[in-house]
């Protein structure tokens, strides 16, 4: 009977007649010793079958919410619109019903190879899969390899057990990387220091501060007659989290929880779900109440600019103010050529407007300019080096269904620009510098094995870096290639073709940048390219052809100009908010 590693665990490591479940259960010191055939093929590979559990998954989470209305309200003795629960909810929500989903589809998958399977799974409880709050979640649960496999393990003891033989091994293990970290960082401490209640309640617009800079926050916030109050405030602090799970309460409230039980994935979701929301959505719930309620605010609009996703307290006190009746408008932070649909589009559900940088697509988007600072980089002559940038991925696992590479394909993405970096002439690949940012694919000791240690990009500021290059090569169409092109600095976008499911509308524009070389779908293609015009790029760059091209781009994808403040200001002072 052949063997099957769900995900890399030295207690539940195998050699011999083995099966991997996917890229992500090899380790990277491994995977020269690893037939390739017995790395399992990857289900959401097929971007046809990614689009059509897109919109199952979509549905379900729908369900999930109706689901979760009813039964929070009645247990916290609310009246909680699905609109307030969705924006409470539903970034963890649209998160785990895809990490279950995804598991529940790599055994299917697993199956078709092979009828029955050993495997090993850690001992574990319920109280594993459990974090505080969503960043307890997104940082120490979801990056997790332990966390990850028990969620495998679970799968297989309750819906795939007559296909599996399993050896349960005993050894303590961690669902954590580190403890979480609840304290502020020292300028975050400054802003809570200067953010006072009284502020927050005589202010007529609450502009959430995340990703504007400092100045620029007091600038909008004072020019447009309110009062600074940054999101530092809304910190989840530790006394937060006050009370112990509660077993026997999640056991009680699951008994509710009804799904569609003739798909054998929707079953285990009814009898499960409650074995991993977030603390602070239950057991922690009531300490959250009353820090909320502290949170005076006389004024009727809201403006949130990641918050609303990362942030439980700030969630619930938003919830709060939406059931008063007040107006809530969420701008997006990044920009680039939109997907086709976003997140289950739950935003769009639970804002008044939303605020965007693309241009309108639909009917209650605005379009307001970039607001993150971007510098004008002036050429260097002697500038040489060519950036490579790649997607931030926190975990090697696919953690939220995007209709993009995700998971193993931001794997892929990186392979990519290998493929492009191996494939350029040799003198220029000393001007090889590559930047990855929130990696969990030890992209850096792979980049390594091929080019030396300090061609690693490693400044903090993006901009400081891009003052140093002659071209940006990115895997993907969003912000860090936004902001290079409109610093004024060469940038290419080498795509995976096929895997980007993007707003059909702006398929004309993708289709001019192909034709003018700002966009490749092979990476043999764009090495070709910039062994033949490196040394010529400003001259390419500059020519009235791309200049068009790139301007139709920030009309089209990225709107950024030099009043962007003062649109800022005069779309919060507009009665019409």
């Amino acid at each position: 009977m052949s063997k099957l590693i769900t995900t890399y665990n030295s207690n539940t490591w195998e050699t011999e007649d083995v099966f991997y479940s996917g890229k992500w259960s090899v380790p990277f010191e491994n995977e020269n010793k690893i037939q390739k055939q017995n790395i399992l093929d990857y289900h959401w590979s097929d971007v046809s079958k990614l689009s059509k559990d897109y919109l199952y998954l979509r549905k379900v989470h729908k369900d999930c919410l109706e689901n979760f209305t009813k039964i929070l309200n009645d247990y916290h003795k609310l009246n909680f619109s699905i609109k307030s629960w969705s924006l409470i909810l539903s970034p963890w929500l649209m998160s785990i019903i895809t990490i279950i989903f995804d598991k529940y589809e790599t055994i299917s998958f697993s199956l078709k190879k092979n009828k029955n399977y050993k495997t090993k799974v850690l001992s574990y409880s319920s109280k594993d899969f459990i974090p505080y709050n969503w960043l307890d979640y997104v940082q120490n649960k979801t990056t997790n390899d332990n966390w990850h496999h028990i969620i495998f393990s679970d799968l297989i003891t309750k819906i795939f057990e007559k296909d599996f033989s399993v050896e349960v091994i005993d050894k303590k293990f961690s669902t954590s990387n580190k403890i979480y970290n609840f304290k502020l960082s020292l300028n975050d401490k400054i802003k809570n220091f200067l953010s006072f209640n009284f502020f927050l309640k005589k202010s007529n617009v609450f502009l959430d501060s995340s990703h504007i800079s400092f100045y620029d926050y007091l600038k909008i916030i004072f020019n447009s007659n309110n009062k600074p109050y940054w999101i530092s405030a809304f910190s989840e602090s530790l006394n937060l989290q006050i009370n112990p799970i509660n077993s026997d309460l999640r056991y009680n409230l699951t008994k509710n929880f009804k799904l569609d039980d003739q798909k054998n994935f929707e079953k285990y979701l009814s009898q499960n779900i409650f074995n991993f929301i977030p603390m602070s959505y239950l057991e922690n719930f009531k300490s959250y109440q009353e820090k909320v309620s502290k949170f005076k605010f006389e004024g009727n609009k809201i403006i949130s600019r990641g918050a609303h996703f990362s942030n439980d307290l700030y969630k619930l006190w938003c919830s709060h103010q939406i059931e008063k009746g007040k107006k809530h408008y969420i701008s997006f932070h990044g920009g680039g050529v939109p997907l086709k649909d976003l997140n289950f589009e739950y935003e769009y559900k639970i804002a008044n407007k939303i605020l965007i940088h693309s241009k309108i697509v639909k009917n209650n988007q605005v379009r307001l300019p970039f607001l993150n600072r971007i510098p004008k980089i002036n050429y260097k002559k002697d500038s040489k080096k060519i950036l490579l940038i790649t997607k931030p991925n926190l975990s090697k696992f696919i953690t939220r269904l995007k209709l993009e590479p995700e998971g193993v394909g931001d794997y892929e993405d990186y392979e990519n620009l290998m493929l492009f970096s191996n494939q350029i002439n040799d003198e220029l690949k000393r001007n090889i510098s590559a930047r990855f940012l929130h990696e969990d694919w030890q992209l850096k000791k792979r980049f390594t094995q091929s080019f030396k240690k300090d061609q690693l990009d490693i400044k903090n500021n993006y901009f400081s870096s891009l003052k140093k290059t002659k071209i940006v090569i990115t895997s993907y169409l969003s912000t860090p290639f936004s902001e290079a092109l409109s610093a004024g600095v060469p940038s290419i976008c080498i795509l995976r073709r096929g895997q980007w499911v993007f707003d059909e509308k702006f398929k004309p524009l993708i289709k001019e940048m192909h034709e003018n070389n700002i966009i490749f779908y092979s990476p043999t293609e764009s090495a070709d390219y910039i062994n033949k015009n490196y040394h010529n790029i400003y001259e390419w760059w500059n020519s009235k052809k791309i200049v068009s091209c790139v301007e139709n781009y920030k009309e089209q994808a990225f709107f950024n100009n030099e009043k962007k403040i003062e649109d800022w200001i005069k779309f919060i002072k507009s009665e019409k908010i």
